[in-house]
């Protein structure tokens, strides 16, 4: 590359005839308006006057005498050859004539009246020859972008030495962005070195609101316009190269503007994972482009700013560059980690598509890069996931957050899918996705497992992958799944159908059974419901004036069984005087659960008037009843459910008697008003339920399940004395 320094020869260098006007008091006496005149002519700036030469070639041939050179020099005596008076007049001059009628042909230098340390001006002369331009009125263009600066904002190109110290020779050119697309032209524009640092300030157009900025910033770069470059685009990747290039030109003496440049750019592209090899330089580069290149510029304009204001960018930029001038490498460990954060969330919260859109909007061009890629590579990759759908990363992945990472939600977990829309890539998994994590695919169709992280949650293995499972499917431990369909799974006591993707009960092959009661020898059907098997009709012994057939008629113990008092129904001593089961602690024998306010001692599962093996049931076993009926019944109500297809008055009223409970409406009366009817056959069904601690046998707090036309209730005794039936459970320990 041409320099400036080749083209200029030092001033200072004086011919023995000049060095009284170089020096002493003609220095002294040098005019402030000589100074001016020089100053107001076209100069060339240096950093250092020292190295500054006169551009004349042929001067190194007159570093003669004083005497020869004046002497050669003189244009008039150029004229009169002939006149040797005139060459001896010439020669005797005293220094103080010499002073006031010599011209300085080429360069005076003025360091000390001008005050400027490192300034030198050279002067022209009509003998002199031109400033060599290595450029000359030639025009710079290029773009300016974080997004495109807008129209108005000004951009200016400042000729630098061409040294390693990339100083400024104090020549600059000024230039407009003429468009909102941020596009510039800096025209006439001559430069005796060829690097140039350009500076673009200005508002710009924000990728995420697609609006302007609040305040202006500003972007600079570096280039070399050697060659046939004429285009200099500023960007946030010329701009944070600017001072690791300066270092390393600074270190390495040796080292080309091109090669610092070259590394400084794979530099900062490392940072956010980007392999950069391939790219160009920096100043090609352009948000509107097409190639990977231009993707990753956008990447780094969208991740970098994360929501911050003009003068925030601008912060955070200067402390990225000079935290990587050094080293190449940005060591502000809790910055990355807010930026990771920011890109997870436009990609994770669906923000890429409105930044597409926005870029798009500004009709630019007709595409936007695919930058979304590198701005999930980058937090994807700083967080620790690996390349998703690599072989060591398959489809199906699931990963913690690493440690050291700030996060709110330590149970954030991340899984990798294959997206029909944006291919392989990373997002934040669902509950089904961090609690199956990497449980892999050797299970069988409708087969179950526990959460990982939610213990409480249940999975189905389904069509290859897990999906949360339904409530039957929760309750039964097992999946249905369209590759069983039809098919019959036996749990607990009851049967069920794989139909359409739901557990049906089935009544025809769940548990059926026989019971014989000891008072009489009866045998009862039983039915297995859920975890429950009970009886499926109820109790009909009738011994004595404790045990009622509904309006005093047998047939109606034979066909729907008989009704109890609550003291009998809980009450097994007299029909067995050896039992202490049921007496009070004092073992008081008159004072058990068949006597007027006597309060039984009751057993977990109390047999009462039921057969053994099985016990009359509590509140609790009938609500367990009502909720498994619930589960499995679909939109059928409860009451439906339980109740015979007939003998039901009202209409509408029939049970579909889906569970084999057969709860007929068999009618109850009231003993203590002279055997009074209170609810008509047809209309009700009811059962005594175990009564509830220390409330007495007789007390109208004693409770019964209701099932009428309409629902299945519990309901309290109007008055003592109601006559119920009795439906028996299976103990536990005998199932």
């Amino acid at each position: 590359m041409k320099k400036m320094h080749k083209n200029l020869f030092l001033a200072a260098v004086c011919s023995s005839a000049m060095l009284m006007a170089c020096s002493g008091d003609s220095a002294t006496n040098y005019t402030t308006s000589d100074s001016d005149k020089i100053a107001e002519q076209d100069s060339v700036f240096s950093r250092d006057s020292v190295d500054v030469k006169v551009k004349d070639k042929d001067s190194a041939k007159d570093k003669t005498s004083t005497k020869e050179k004046d002497s050669t020099k003189d244009k008039d005596s150029a004229k009169d050859k002939d006149s040797a008076k005139d060459k001896d007049s010439e020669k005797n001059k005293d220094t103080e004539k010499v002073k006031d009628t010599v011209v300085v042909k080429d360069t005076v230098v003025l360091k000390d009246s001008v005050k400027t340390k490192d300034t030198v001006f050279v002067k022209d002369s009509a003998d002199a020859e031109k400033t060599e331009f290595v450029i000359e009125n030639a025009a710079i263009t290029g773009v300016s972008q974080k997004g495109p600066f807008a129209k108005g904002s000004s951009v200016t190109a400042f000729e630098l030495d061409g040294s390693n110290e990339l100083k400024q020779t104090g020549r600059s050119f000024n230039g407009t962005i003429s468009s909102d697309d941020g596009s510039f032209k800096i025209k006439n524009v001559s430069l005796v070195s060829s690097y140039v640092h350009l500076t673009a300030t200005g508002t710009f157009r924000d990728e995420m609101t697609g609006k302007k900025s609040d305040k202006n910033i500003t972007l600079r770069a570096l280039s070399d316009l050697d060659g046939d470059r004429t285009n200099v685009n500023v960007n946030l990747i010329t701009h944070l190269e600017y001072d690791r290039v300066a270092n390393l030109l600074d270190e390495n003496p040796k080292m080309t503007l091109a090669k610092a440049k070259e590394q400084a750019e794979k530099e900062i592209f490392a940072m956010f994972y980007i392999d950069a090899d391939e790219f160009g330089y920096s100043e090609d580069l352009d948000i509107f482009g097409t190639d990977k290149a231009n993707a990753a510029l956008l990447a780094v304009s969208v991740i970098l700013p994360t929501g911050l204001s003009s003068s925030e960018i601008m912060e955070r930029l200067t402390a990225l560059s000079e935290d990587m001038a050094e080293d190449g490498t940005w060591d502000d460990k809790k910055t990355l980690d807010s930026l990771a954060f920011w890109a997870q969330e436009i990609d994770l919260g669906g923000k890429m598509p409105t930044i597409r859109k926005n870029v798009l909007s500004w009709k630019i061009s007709g595409d936007v890069p695919d930058f979304e890629k590198y701005v999930r590579h980058f937090w994807s990759t700083y967080f620790g996931l690996d390349d998703c759908g690599s072989i060591d990363v398959p489809v199906g992945t699931v990963k913690n957050m690493p440690k050291g990472v700030a996060v709110k939600d330590k149970e954030v977990r991340y899984t990798c899918v294959d997206s029909a829309s944006v291919g392989k890539v990373w997002r934040i998994a669902d509950d089904i996705e961090k609690d199956t994590a990497n449980l892999g695919r050797d299970f069988e169709e409708g087969e179950t497992h526990k959460g990982i992280v939610n213990k409480d949650s249940l999975y189905v293995f389904d069509d290859g992958a897990f999906r949360p499972a339904g409530d039957r499917e929760k309750y039964l431990n097992k999946g249905c799944t369209e590759a069983i369909e039809g098919k019959t799974f036996k749990h607990e006591h009851s049967a069920y159908t794989c139909t359409n993707g739901l557990w049906e009960f089935d009544l025809a092959n769940s548990e059926k059974g026989t019971v014989k009661d000891g008072f009489d020898d009866h045998v009862y059907n039983t039915v297995g419901i859920g975890g429950q098997v009970w009886m499926a009709e109820n109790v009909k012994y009738y011994l004595n004036n404790r045990f009622y057939c509904f309006e005093r008629d047998a047939e109606n113990c034979e066909g729907f069984g008989a009704t109890f008092e609550i003291a009998a129904f809980h009450d097994a001593v007299e029909f067995d005087p050896n039992s202490n089961e049921y007496r009070n602690p004092t073992g008081d024998n008159v004072n058990y659960c068949g006597v007027m306010n006597g309060k039984c001692i009751l057993q977990e599962e109390h047999q009462g008037i039921c057969p053994v093996g099985f016990h009359i049931p509590s509140a609790a076993e009938f609500e367990e009843l009502m909720d498994y009926v619930d589960l499995f019944n679909g939109d059928e109500d409860v009451a439906t459910s339980l109740k015979s297809k007939n003998g039901w008055i009202e209409k509408n009223a029939a049970g579909t008697d889906r569970f084999g409970f057969h709860a007929y409406p068999a009618g109850y009366e009231n003993t203590y008003s002279n055997r009074k009817t209170v609810a008509d056959m047809g209309v009700e069904s009811t059962f005594w339920i175990k009564l509830d601690k220390n409330v007495g046998i007789n007390s109208p707090n004693a409770r019964y399940f209701s099932l009428d036309a309409t629902s299945a209730s519990f309901k309290k005794q109007s008055l003592a004395g109601d006559l119920h039936y009795a439906r028996c459970l299976k103990n536990k320990n005998s199932i």
